[in-house]
């Protein structure tokens, strides 16, 4: 277990450096699914929580933690995608988030476009 700087423990799935695609799972007892999305996207980013635009100007993270806690245990079948700071983010009904850079940022840090020289 690793606890995020958010205060969220994380199991880290995947573990390569440099993967494309990051992947935790998280107490579903303890944590909420909004907890493990803020929790995911600052570990990846290396970026404190309190810099990270707040989750609940994006979504409804009642209506997710409502969604995801009411699901069984092994419900991997349901999973809720979100855009978010330039990562597309999957929480889930099992307890695992993904975050992967979005189809743009791939994009862009292919080509050099948005890089400052």
């Amino acid at each position: 277990m690793v606890i995020t700087l958010a205060g969220v423990e994380l199991e880290p799935l995947e573990s390569q450096t440099g993967a494309e695609r990051h992947r935790f799972e998280y107490n579903r007892d303890m944590t909420t699914a909004s907890m493990a999305v803020v929790a995911a996207l600052s570990e990846v980013t290396e970026t404190d929580p309190m810099e990270l635009q707040p989750l609940h100007e994006t979504i409804d993270t009642d209506a997710l933690d409502a969604f995801m806690s009411g699901r069984p245990a092994d419900s991997d079948a349901i999973a809720v995608t979100l855009q978010l700071a330039g990562y597309t983010v999957t929480v889930y009904g099992d307890g695992e988030v993904a975050v992967s850079p979005s189809p743009t940022q791939r994009a862009e840090a292919w080509t050099g476009a948005g890089s400052q020289l």
